[in-house]
């Protein structure tokens, strides 16, 4: 395996919370196991975005015993774009894990995405096979091919988990509050000359729930978002 080069200070693992009881609690302690193994300072942050389960009662119960667990609660559901943006920029760290809290990404991934971080500044994990319903996968595609055209990141998964370099962060402003969070930040992070890579990682099937890529109304928002910021990156 490629030597990992370790961040100098520490990690924040940044995970994005809505409705996930039954997968919040295995996906932190994963984490830990993780970055244990690994050796790194860190920090883990979950922003609970006002789920109706018992995702916050779960959280403040390990909040009390984890004493690097960092919980953010909205008291109205925001949606994905202002939970994602509110995370960045509430971490410490010198690099930035992004976690989707339904655990079809498992904290494995971060292993291989550190040991490609070298020379770039932002990994995209893409989700390779994907296991994801067909009129999501068919969604995805289109959506990046187009925000590909327009902005011309040269990424094929951009709404996939991404470890950053905080100075990406540092260097830009986000503004979406929808689902263009992703491809706006990469694409500001291009424009401003840092560079993107993309790794094949493990993908899980969804255990519980229900996605809301595929629902009209998040499509909807992220065409007129994206339509929106032509011109203005």
């Amino acid at each position: 395996m490629e030597r990992i080069e370790q961040p100098k200070n520490m990690i924040s693992v940044c995970i994005a919370a809505y409705n996930d009881e039954n997968t919040i609690e295995q996906i932190i302690r994963e984490s830990v196991a993780v970055l244990n193994d690994l050796r790194l300072n860190f920090e883990i942050i979950v922003l609970d975005d006002c789920s109706r389960d018992d995702t916050a009662r779960i959280l403040e119960r390990l909040k009390a015993s984890l004493g690097f667990l960092k919980v953010i609660s909205h008291e109205h559901n925001r949606g994905y774009g202002v939970s994602i943006k509110e995370l960045l920029y509430s971490s410490s760290g010198e690099m930035i894990f992004t976690l989707p809290g339904d655990f079809q990404i498992p904290p494995q991934a971060l292993k291989k995405m550190l040991s490609e971080a070298n020379g770039c500044e932002i990994v995209i994990g893409c989700r390779n096979p994907r296991k994801d319903p067909l009129l999501r996968k068919i969604n995805s595609i289109i959506y990046n091919r187009v925000i590909n055209s327009l902005f011309h990141i040269g990424v094929t998964d951009v709404n996939s988990s991404k470890l950053i370099n905080a100075k990406v962060i540092r260097a830009i402003t986000l503004v979406s509050d929808g689902p263009f969070i992703d491809a706006e930040l990469c694409a500001k992070a291009v424009k401003n000359g840092f560079k993107i890579k993309e790794v094949d990682i493990e993908h899980k099937e969804r255990m519980f729930g229900s996605p809301s890529g595929d629902k009209l109304q998040v499509m909807w928002k992220a065409f007129k978002e994206t339509l929106s910021m032509i011109g203005k990156i």
